[in-house]
């Protein structure tokens, strides 16, 4: 039982350390509006994009705290940047792009109704660097 316990912590770690060793970040944003992500509410700051795997995301703000953005995979792009969704005065995180990556992160259910009582979605992108 102990090995079996041993070689599990092991395996762990080892995934958690493959992970980091292929992340690669994809840029850098200053975003000046509080946004949410994956249902998650972020304030407005500076934060690094990274990806972690083929449709995986992480997006950390300055004091490295951050949210794991699981995304269906989009073609690379030339321009570099998040896009958001804003319906009034409330914004969601939509897509990421870059030249090496990118992923489209699904709607939300308050996404949904933020669209539903709003008349008028307005996308707005914000350059990575």
């Amino acid at each position: 039982m102990k090995k079996v316990l041993v070689l599990a912590a092991l395996a762990i770690v080892f995934a958690a350390t493959t992970a980091a060793a292929q992340s690669r970040t994809l840029g850098k944003a200053d975003v000046p509006f509080g946004f949410t992500a994956h249902n998650q509410q972020l304030g407005a700051g500076s934060y690094t994009v990274r990806q972690i795997g083929r449709d995986v995301l992480r997006l950390e703000d300055a004091q490295g705290k951050g949210i794991t953005l699981i995304g269906v995979a989009a073609p690379a792009s030339a321009d570099a940047a998040l896009t958001f969704h804003r319906y009034g005065s409330t914004y969601f995180l939509a897509a990421v792009n870059s030249p090496v990556a990118g992923a489209e992160l699904p709607r939300t259910t308050e996404e949904k109704r933020a669209a539903s009582r709003s008349r008028e979605m307005t996308k707005i992108a914000l350059a990575l660097r």
